[in-house]
């Protein structure tokens, strides 16, 4: 699951909820019913997202069943633009690195659920190995 919130997540307060992306996730409950095996013992979603507020309501609302990185606030890749007072190499490395990650994570999904304005989503789709999705 990849949501993309926008920019003003960089900007003003990181105020997003579960409640008004849960079409996000009920859409994601719906693939796990309707393309589950038998065989699957277990079935992980992966969030991705700009919004740290949003990635922690949804680990302590969905626990073992999510893997998302509820510590780490979001930096914009091109920091100087959003955020240039906390903008600095260090933060523009680890904004790289999560980036790379987050793709990575995205292109061994087997199904996805995304924003229509996040590109590290449709991205990862796309590059992504599995027939299904």
């Amino acid at each position: 699951i990849h949501i993309r919130v926008g920019d003003e997540v960089f900007t003003t307060k990181d105020d997003f909820h579960v409640k008004d992306y849960a079409h996000f996730f009920d859409c994601a409950a719906q693939i796990e019913q309707d393309r589950r095996k038998p065989w699957h013992t277990r079935v992980v979603w992966f969030l991705a997202s700009d919004s740290l507020s949003l990635r922690r309501e949804a680990q302590k609302l969905f626990g073992e069943k999510l893997l998302t990185n509820a510590d780490s606030p979001a930096v914009h890749t091109e920091c100087m633009s959003h955020s240039a007072n906390t903008c600095d190499r260090a933060a523009m490395k680890e904004a790289f690195q999560t980036v790379a990650a987050e793709l990575h994570l995205l292109t061994k999904a087997q199904y996805h659920v995304l924003t229509s304005t996040g590109g590290i989503g449709q991205m990862g789709a796309w590059l992504s190995s599995e027939v299904s999705h």
